[in-house]
């Protein structure tokens, strides 16, 4: 565990611990660290001298979260037997456990009067409890898992979905339902493409892979895993003849479709996170985490120039229009950003209120679709910039969007754990389609010895009642 001056950006202190550290935290006159560890323990570090002055144990596994309580005289934590417990830390006394969870807990928080606590894992439920009685108040369900990325097929007949359970699921569009599930990543999966001729599809992992799917054949025929860490975007060219895949180790690489060998390594200063070749594949916008947008001469692999402009140094989506001319950007600065191609200057900037992720024109050009943490989906008019409709349905950040061809329909994902369609003429939501979740379809009606809890939990997770 390493202390750092925030004023010199040097590290001055170094504390050695036995084993993983999980989580920290500070008390609130700067002068102990809490951690809590692997090996189940937690340990209490002296800021001055460095040395660990109490070590809490009673946890039966790896301690993932540890707060400080307003007043310092008592510690939370969390842990991986299932249970939080609250400490006296100075006397080494736990003061009470409490137990409810079925897995994992990842987080554990006190409220600012130490009379709750809020806890959540890997049982996708969040509890809070009443300290005094170490009664459950309260369980917040519906967490299942996440959706981060969507694509079309060519013939928009299908949807590809990637998921945080490391699945990608391919989706009748005109039934609504998933026929099957692509397995072989083993972590989330932030990007996917489908190949624009080929029954391929490409997708990138947080494994630190891509891979290479036969939509036919429903198998991988090729893993791609020449990057570092984790893999945020993948994109295929307009003539299919190269797929980009760019991720947090700052490269871009470039792939022969037929080889699949790397032609081409496009180094960048920080993190990538989004990619988009240009209609006519001469060019390649990539993302990075220095704030700029990089704009690259696709056969020569050079930059032609780098796009400064935004503010935060995550831009989550770049997008080409359907003439080249125009590049689109947003990010966690809450802007999307309006380039001239040719010149490479800002045209417009268009100011949000939320934190965006995603930004696509529509195949005619004449509109702007961005998304973003509020949920909301805002088309734009690119001549006037103004927001000419809103689209109102997902309950969570959205993720990714995609247009069919004709530019009649829009998909979105969302945290919320759906997909929508949408009727671009009216702007209504035509359908809502959702992974199974774990209990799809069990019956549950008349069942006894289940708690009021438990009921709503099953029911948020699939169950019939």
């Amino acid at each position: 565990m390493r202390l750092w001056s925030i004023v010199t950006g040097e590290c001055w202190q170094t504390l050695n611990h036995e084993s993983w550290v999980w989580g920290i935290d500070v008390s609130p006159d700067g002068q102990t660290i809490a951690a809590g560890e692997t090996d189940s323990r937690i340990s209490l570090w002296d800021v001055t001298t460095g040395q660990c002055v109490q070590t809490l144990e009673g946890h039966g596994k790896g301690v993932r979260s540890v707060m400080f309580s307003r007043d310092g005289d008592r510690l939370v934590s969390g842990s991986g037997d299932q249970t939080v417990k609250l400490w006296h830390w100075q006397t080494g006394k736990c003061l009470k456990t409490i137990t409810g969870h079925s897995n994992w807990i990842w987080s554990a928080a006190l409220s600012a009067d130490n009379h709750h606590v809020v806890s959540g894992g890997d049982d996708q439920i969040v509890k809070l409890w009443d300290l005094q009685t170490g009664q459950c108040l309260n369980t917040l369900t519906g967490y299942a898992n996440v959706i981060r990325a969507i694509a079309f097929s060519g013939d928009d007949q299908f949807l590809a979905t990637g998921n945080d359970d490391h699945t990608v699921r391919i989706w009748d569009v005109g039934q609504g339902k998933c026929p099957y599930t692509l397995t072989g990543h083993s972590n989330w999966i932030w990007s996917v493409a489908f190949h624009p001729f080929k029954p391929l599809l490409a997708s990138g992992s947080a494994d630190k892979t891509v891979k290479i799917w036969d939509i036919t054949n429903r198998r991988c025929i090729k893993t791609l895993a020449d990057h570092h860490q984790a893999v945020w975007t993948v994109a295929f060219s307009p003539d299919g003849q190269l797929c980009a895949s760019g991720g947090y180790d700052g490269t871009v690489k470039l792939w022969d479709t037929e080889t699949w060998s790397c032609v081409a390594t496009l180094d960048h200063p920080r993190q990538v996170r989004s990619l988009a070749f240009s209609p006519d594949g001469t060019r390649l916008a990539s993302s990075c985490s220095d704030n700029n947008v990089w704009l690259w001469d696709v056969d020569q692999q050079q930059v032609i120039h780098s796009l400064a402009g935004h503010t935060n140094a995550i831009i989550w989506s770049v997008a080409f229009s359907p003439d080249a001319s125009l590049l689109a950007s947003c990010g966690l600065d809450k802007t999307v950003r309006l380039w001239d191609v040719d010149s490479c200057y800002t045209l417009t900037v268009l100011d949000l209120s939320n934190s965006l992720f995603t930004v696509t024109f529509s195949p005619q050009g004449g509109r702007l679709v961005s998304a973003g943490a509020d949920g909301t989906i805002d088309v734009w008019d690119i001549v006037t910039a103004t927001c000419v409709q809103t689209l109102r349905g997902h309950s969570h950040h959205v993720r990714s969007l995609a247009f069919t061809t004709q530019g009649n329909q829009l998909a979105s994902v969302s945290e919320d754990e759906t997909i929508r369609l949408w009727d671009m003429a009216t702007g209504e939501c035509q359908k809502v389609m959702r992974c199974d979740r774990p209990y799809e379809g069990m019956d549950i009606t008349g069942s006894t010895g289940l708690s009021e809890a438990q009921q709503t939990t099953l029911e948020s997770l699939g169950a019939i009642n």
